[in-house]
């Protein structure tokens, strides 16, 4: 993939790119593994409901880390982020009761999705548009290609001694802080300083009045990512009770085989979305998306499910690198003029609703005795829902381009 960066963008590329490198150990060592490893401790349902939702409670306060901006860099506020969550990893040395388990794993997803603003804000302000998408993609290649080889370490050594974590997971945690550290060498740009402002509720509540195109997709974009969610609640005890998987085995599927199809989805939709309306890239991955929810569905009624959750879990990953950079493509591109980060903070928050919702929601499927082959048909169909949903909302987005032009 050519990039052809201008030279006031080149420091914020390669700080990303190390701390890509973090970000990759943490995401392969540590997110497959968490759930299961909790439910084989011994946590309830209940909990492993609270950490499937975790990765989503930080989106909730997106627009604090928006207010934080006003006080600290953007860098600042990234690497901030980077050590809450590293020395929450260091506590697992100290765990080994499920009800500790579950707290640090909630810290730990939760502070890295919230991290995901400062991000975006860094991406922004230090990046030109049409590089966007092709940085963006470079920099999760980079942590997708290392999650890879650490996933499979990891099950490796969680199948041989599952108390592994004690010492894997504190070793993530210093390589996230120490990957992160160059972000803070990064100058601050005038943009930056123009909106250290604090914006106030009504204000990003007046977004949504005047932006009813904003509105809409917001509103189809949660509906279709909703019905994913509700396998994260449930999914661990899918694993780990349903299917009774060897972590070698989850590894393979979620921590292999998943990240090498992100990796080919980067760059195709890194390619395409420079080409094509990003709406356009969303719909159609929202609608492929479909197929690992109805594949894993058959997963659980068959002797050999392993090939099925493979497959559901290459066409889940790569379509939803397309909707990820789709969607911040999207969201940038609708932005008014020093608005931008309340665009931002909106779509994240609404992405922790919905994935505290979703759990929720799964849960109670769960509970109410449907089987689990039954939810991942109901997740599928919800996701479908949302695909179609998105057609009128891009088709109307393609409109106000053409006004605007």
């Amino acid at each position: 993939m050519e990039i052809r960066l201008p030279r006031l963008s080149r420091p914020y590329a390669g700080a990303a790119s190390v701390d890509a490198l973090g970000r990759g150990i943490v995401t392969g060592v540590f997110l497959p593994f968490a759930g299961v490893i909790a439910r084989r401790l011994g946590a309830s349902p209940e909990q492993i409901a609270v950490v499937g939702s975790a990765p989503f409670l930080g989106f909730l306060f997106a627009s604090l880390v928006c207010r934080l901006s006003g006080y600290l860099a953007h860098s600042q506020v990234l690497f901030l982020m980077r050590a809450i969550t590293a020395l929450a990893l260091a506590a697992f040395a100290f765990v080994a009761r499920s009800n500790g388990f579950v707290i640090l794993a909630v810290i730990v997803m939760a502070v890295s999705s919230l991290s995901l603003g400062a991000t975006t804000d860094l991406m922004r302000t230090h990046l030109r548009a049409p590089v966007r998408a092709s940085v963006m993609a470079v920099q999760r290649i980079i942590a997708t290609v290392l999650s890879i080889a650490c996933a499979a370490a990891a099950g490796w050594a969680f199948d041989i001694d599952q108390a592994s974590y004690r010492w894997l997971f504190p070793l993530a945690g210093l390589a996230c802080i120490l990957f992160s550290i160059p972000t803070l060498r990064l100058p601050v740009r005038y943009s930056e300083e123009r909106q250290r402002s604090r914006p106030r509720l009504l204000e990003e509540l007046a977004v949504l009045r005047e932006d009813r195109l904003f509105l809409g997709f917001l509103v189809v974009f949660f509906i279709g990512t909703l019905g994913e969610k509700l396998g994260m609640a449930i999914t661990p005890l899918y694993f780990a009770d349903y299917l009774d998987m060897r972590y070698e085995d989850v590894g393979l599927a979620v921590g292999i085989f998943g990240p090498m199809a992100a990796i080919a989805g980067y760059l195709l939709w890194a390619r395409l979305i420079r080409r094509v309306e990003p709406l356009t890239v969303i719909t159609v991955a929202m609608l492929v998306k479909a197929v690992r929810p109805l594949l894993w569905a058959i997963a659980g009624t068959v002797d050999a499910p392993l090939p099925w959750l493979i497959g559901g879990e290459i066409g889940f990953r790569f379509t939803v690198t397309g909707l990820e950079l789709g969607a911040l493509m999207t969201v940038t591109g609708m932005a008014r003029p020093g608005k931008g980060p309340l665009y931002t903070g909106l779509h994240y928050l609404l992405m922790g609703i919905r994935g505290v919702l979703g759990p929720i929601i799964g849960y109670g499927l769960f509970r109410a005795g449907i089987p689990f082959p039954g939810i991942y048909v109901i997740m599928g169909g919800i996701v479908l829902v949302g695909g179609v949903a998105l057609i009128p909302v891009r088709l109307a987005f393609v409109r106000r381009r053409k006004a605007q032009s």
